[in-house]
């Protein structure tokens, strides 16, 4: 472990593998040793502590930012959840049948998928009771779990549910396959979900209208939220991957961009963070993107005017789309467009 200062070596042993360290805000380390059984030692800046003591295997500790470890241990028949809460370890579950794909929370709540013999559903561990948040035929998986308690999960059948702490809200309803979804502190929650031909980005800011932040034939995938609610993805734009970052926009706020310094750096990354009243400035110079206005009543001026910004398709088809159902509100002003190939090379409206 390395302090800022010093490099420290926390093992010093004759077992094979010492494995899966994590480290939590003040510098607690949790880790597994030993083959073929395996124990969890917990390291707390001066002393390492062995917190569990079985004759079965225990391995891929997470801890919590109050020390809290969390882990799975193998107790001669099946997976099991253990908890660790500063004092003592207790085990979570003791059932015939396996759990899995736990997590732990920054006040020791626990979240994890088990199965009761039909189904994988969600289980919640307060510190003092465990709950079944999930109870259905179609099986629950990928529980995320943020710093106030809530949950989210998606099951076998497309669907995304969150848990709020007294109330368990569907937030999709379609046939559209989903991927994991992630909550932030605040309660939001991002996914991406296909929109029967692609993936795309869609959030839950606690509003009834789900928003969709992103509208195009790519795919975008993997999105991650943080506390103020930006959203980071990435998706392939017909030639590579690349990352985006949304964030919480107002109606009639101006964005930036240009080449560096700018709210962003490119005409799409800006279209796709607007809203509907949004007016995106762009910096002289030439972009070399194929743009989108994907159905959004926004403004897309050139700072400088057509002679000094330009949009420059690379011969990769229509350098800027309005196919959405755009309608007087959506405007493109001072650009000079080029680079444009097939037919609508330039302007597809």
């Amino acid at each position: 472990m390395w302090d800022g200062t010093t490099i420290t070596q926390l093992t010093s042993n004759s077992y094979y593998l010492n494995g899966n360290p994590q480290i939590n805000a003040n510098g607690y380390v949790v880790w597994w040793g030993g083959s073929p059984k395996s124990e969890i030692f917990l390291y707390n800046g001066a002393t390492i502590t062995q917190i569990s003591n079985n004759l079965y295997k225990n391995e891929y500790p997470q801890i919590s930012a109050n020390g809290h470890v969390v882990w799975r241990g193998y107790d001669g028949t099946d997976w099991e959840i253990f908890l660790y809460d500063g004092t003592t370890t207790t085990q979570l579950t003791n059932n015939s049948y396996d759990e899995w794909n736990y997590q732990i929370n920054a006040n020791g709540y626990v979240v994890w998928e088990g199965f009761n013999g039909t189904s994988w559903e969600i289980f919640r561990y307060d510190g003092a009771t465990t709950t079944q948040l999930s109870n259905n035929s179609y099986s629950a998986s990928s529980p995320q779990i943020n710093a106030n308690g809530y949950v989210v999960w998606k099951d076998g059948n497309w669907r995304i549910f969150l848990y709020d702490g007294t109330t368990i809200t569907q937030l999709t309803n379609n046939s559209y396959g989903v991927s994991s979804p992630q909550i932030n502190a605040n309660g939001y929650v991002v996914w991406s979900g296909s929109d029967s031909t692609d993936g795309e980005i869609f959030l839950y800011d606690g509003t009834p209208i789900i928003k969709q932040l992103t509208n195009n034939s790519y795919e975008d995938w993997g999105p991650q939220i943080n506390t103020m609610g930006y959203v980071v993805w990435q998706e392939y734009d017909g030639r590579d991957w690349e990352i985006f970052l949304a964030k919480e926009i107002s109606t009639g706020a101006t964005l930036t961009v240009c080449p560096s310094g700018c709210d962003y750096s490119t005409i799409q990354a800006a279209i796709n963070a607007a809203v509907n009243g949004s007016t995106i400035l762009v910096s002289a110079g030439t972009y070399n993107e194929n743009i989108n206005f994907n159905g959004k009543a926004i403004t897309v001026k050139g700072a400088k005017g057509a002679g000094q910004t330009i949009i420059n398709g690379g011969g990769l088809g229509t350098v800027v789309t309005f196919v959405s159902g755009e309608g007087n509100n959506s405007v493109l002003d001072g650009f000079t467009i080029t680079g444009g190939s097939a037919w609508c090379g330039g302007i597809n409206i």
